[in-house]
């Protein structure tokens, strides 16, 4: 790899775009991040936020601690996990909303596989840098039952529709209960992964 082209993102990425995520996208007044930023860094406080940009966060900032080694960057990710769990977590219903306005009440309230999926990741990732960098084994292992009963659920409800969809509803819960088998298993060896010592 170019050393110059390298340590360009790596100054872009430590001077510029985490220092000012963290400065302009957390909303401490209504904790979540900012949906809407203008060109003035003017944060919208009315507009929804979305589990998708939410995620991106956790992921980002647990990968970044993880990367350097440093568990400063977990105050961020720490944020945007504790507004997952407060505000975009359906206990209802379970799963996680779509999108949220500021207040945390749903404003999409369906559950869309591109947002269980991000947050499935950001998930994963935060638990394991939890685990890594504070040796915590306990918070890493609930953190990771999370993402996987997510994926479970999206497993299950993706087996559901398959099933309704084909005509040949027998053979296709047959056929979908063995993808659905073999995804569990995944998620389980995921999980044996991110929380082996």
């Amino acid at each position: 790899m170019n050393k110059d082209f390298y340590n360009s993102v790596k100054n872009e990425l430590f001077n510029n775009i985490l220092s000012y995520w963290d400065k302009f996208s957390r909303d401490l007044e209504n904790p979540g991040f900012y949906g809407e930023i203008d060109n003035d860094n003017i944060q919208n406080k009315e507009i929804d936020r979305s589990i998708v940009m939410t995620s991106r966060f956790l992921w980002t900032y647990s990968a970044v601690a993880r990367l350097t080694k440093n568990s400063d960057f977990l105050q961020m990710a720490d944020f945007a996990y504790d507004v997952i769990c407060k505000k975009y977590w359906d206990k209802n219903n379970h799963g996680v909303f779509w999108s949220v306005f500021p207040n945390g009440n749903p404003c999409v309230s369906k559950k869309q596989i591109y947002g269980e999926a991000f947050c499935c990741y950001g998930l994963s990732e935060y638990a394991a840098a939890t685990k890594e960098l504070r040796k915590d084994n306990e918070k890493s292992e609930k953190v990771m039952n999370l993402a996987v009963k997510i994926f479970d659920l999206q497993t299950a409800a993706c087996v559901g529709e398959a099933a309704c969809l084909n005509g040949q509803m027998s053979v296709a819960a047959d056929v979908m209960g063995r993808i659905d088998a073999a995804c569990k298993g995944r998620a389980a060896e995921l999980q044996r992964l991110v929380l082996q010592d």
